[in-house]
């Protein structure tokens, strides 16, 4: 699960950078997976979407994760979704599939933890 995040919008360079931290909850070790974080506007339209490779997870065990990205707009939310590696995630998805206890989703308004 997505233990906490934070995102930087830097408006200058159009870039937005988020930062977090994943917990497998459960005593076994997850599959390999990916953490997709997408920025939506406040209507809800897509702003930006990237993903990075979360490697398995032994139980209990956290791992860090950063993504930086060319952000199409202000940003009014982060959405951040944990899913089975290499599988699509469509603009309007913001459930993330169940891949065992390291399975997360956290939706924010931004600067404070998720």
């Amino acid at each position: 699960m997505v233990v906490q995040y934070l995102r930087n919008d830097d408006e200058e360079h159009d870039t937005a950078r988020v930062y977090g931290l994943v917990r497998n909850t459960g005593e076994k070790r997850t599959p390999q997976a990916d953490i997709v974080v997408t920025l939506r506007g406040r209507s809800g339209s897509l702003k930006g979407q990237d993903r990075t490779e979360l490697g398995p997870l032994a139980g209990g065990e956290e791992r860090e994760f950063s993504l930086e990205f060319t952000s199409h707009g202000k940003t009014s939310r982060v959405d951040i979704a944990i899913v089975p590696r290499g599988s699509a995630v469509g603009e309007d998805e913001e459930d993330d599939a169940d891949i065992g206890d390291v399975a997360g989703d956290a939706s924010g308004d931004g600067d404070d933890d998720g």
